[in-house]
């Protein structure tokens, strides 16, 4: 089944993926370019100081069936699942003066699932293509049914091809009605799992100026906002564009050098401007030099200028490789250096490395039957100095995050257009504040189907 969440997009995204592809000896964007997939690391939510799971599978990944009206194909789909989290709120354990301790809420939570994607593809000679999906997920808890919550998501992506092929235009819109799962630091201050909406518009443009060039230009714009009028400060405009230009040496190799912008626009006065610019470059090679492992590489350097201070500079890059040992297996790595912004005035500027491994597994004598198992890492280094008023004594330090996180999947594809999926998740965050300090463990069970 489609993942529930589109993840929030990177300022990378552009530079990794950037590559001529090519059709015998022209180059033509109307090829689809061989991606690395994603999988369920652990991506820092900017600003939270807590986590957002990025799902296994791909959101666009086509899914069985064939309801067609004309042109156009017809996925609606259903789900429903069960998850047990041991800390639905990140928490950390607490501990009383009288030496009691508090351990974090735990709960059972129902999910209600539906869904309608609508799908007219790019076929050669097209001039243009179409894809919708819409979801709604009724979130139920057991114990503290307060955090109850209907989802909404609606993803619309049109794609407009020049004549022959050589450009294309793709005009892309999202719409999120959801809530987040804060840090203790966060709860501590307002109610846990705030209500917002972001509204993402954008397009991405790309252009085979020669045989061996290509041009890409990508913008979009992110308008946040929280239900809460407690947290109106943080209610944001992101603006993101970049400009890419690349040379394919061979047919599987290339290089090229992109360039991005940012600028953070918090709509809402505040005590401390937390607005923002970054600005940025890389040198990318993208590379397949066999039919079972590719991969890219881009390496630059990133400078975000904060109005309120907190500004922060250095070395960035991000790697991903894919090795397809058989049909049956597959092995992922990936890497990344970046400059976050920051969205609550707790927090601060922060630069966030990780490093993930994946495997993925189809079982010979059980060819409907497959496993998945993730191993990821993440530091976060912030800028800004603040007061440790919890277990510090009030001395002004530097946050330091280290995230790990470890998953494990079992799928069972009962028929093309029907599955139930077991899963286990342990995240753990060890910090130099120690409310910052947290254990999570989420198993889930889940039924889907996508006609």
């Amino acid at each position: 089944m489609r993942a529930l969440f589109l993840p929030f997009v990177l300022l990378w995204c552009s530079a990794v993926q950037a590559e001529p592809v090519q059709k015998s000896e022209e180059l033509s964007v109307e090829v689809v370019e061989k991606e690395i997939p994603e999988f369920p690391k652990i991506q820092v939510a900017q600003g939270f100081g807590g986590i957002r799971e990025v799902p296994f599978s791909s959101r666009k990944e086509k899914p069985e069936g064939d309801i067609r009206i004309g042109r156009f194909e017809v996925h609606p789909g259903a789900g429903i699942s069960y998850k047990y989290d041991d800390n639905i709120f990140l928490d950390a354990d607490k501990t009383f003066s009288n030496g009691t301790l508090q351990s974090p809420t735990s709960d059972s939570i129902y999910n209600l699932k539906g869904s309608l994607g609508i799908i007219k593809e790019l076929e050669a000679g097209d001039s243009w293509g179409f894809d919708l999906f819409y979801e709604a997920r009724d979130e139920n808890f057991i114990k503290v049914n307060a955090q109850d919550f209907l989802h909404h998501d609606l993803d619309t992506e049109l794609t407009l091809a020049g004549e022959g092929g050589r450009s294309q235009l793709i005009l892309f819109g999202n719409f999120l009605r959801t809530v987040d799962p804060p840090t203790t630091e966060f709860a501590s201050n307002f109610s846990p799992r705030q209500k917002r909406t972001s509204t993402v518009l954008g397009e991405r443009f790309q252009w085979a100026l020669t045989p061996r060039t290509l041009l890409r230009l990508n913008g979009k714009i992110d308008f946040q906002r929280f239900d809460a009028s407690v947290l109106e400060a943080n209610d944001k405009n992101d603006f993101q564009a970049s400009a890419s230009a690349f040379w394919s040496w061979t047919r599987l190799t290339s290089f090229g050098i992109n360039l991005i912008y940012e600028n953070t626009l918090y709509t809402a006065p505040q005590s401390v401007n937390l607005d923002s610019n970054l600005y940025g470059f890389f040198v990318v090679a993208k590379f397949e030099p066999s039919a079972f492992i590719s991969g890219s590489l881009g390496l630059g350097y990133q400078e975000r200028f904060v109005a309120g201070g907190s500004s922060r500079a250095g070395f960035s890059y991000k790697a991903d490789l894919s090795y397809d040992f058989s049909s049956r297996t597959k092995f992922f790595l990936g890497g990344e250096r970046s400059i976050q912004d920051s969205i609550f005035a707790a927090t601060s500027v922060n630069i966030m490395t990780d490093i993930n491994v994946a495997w993925e597994q189809q079982w010979p004598l059980f060819p409907k039957i497959g496993t998945r198992a993730f191993l990821g890492y993440a530091n976060l280094d912030f800028t800004r100095a603040r007061a440790d008023t919890v277990n510090g004594g009030g001395a002004l330090k530097k946050q330091n995050d280290d995230i790990t996180t470890a998953s494990l999947d079992f799928i069972y594809n009962i028929q093309k257009w029907l599955k139930t999926e077991i899963g286990f998740r342990h995240i753990e965050a060890d910090s130099n504040f120690d409310a910052n300090d947290y254990v999570s463990n989420v198993f889930t069970l889940s039924v889907s189907t996508v006609f």
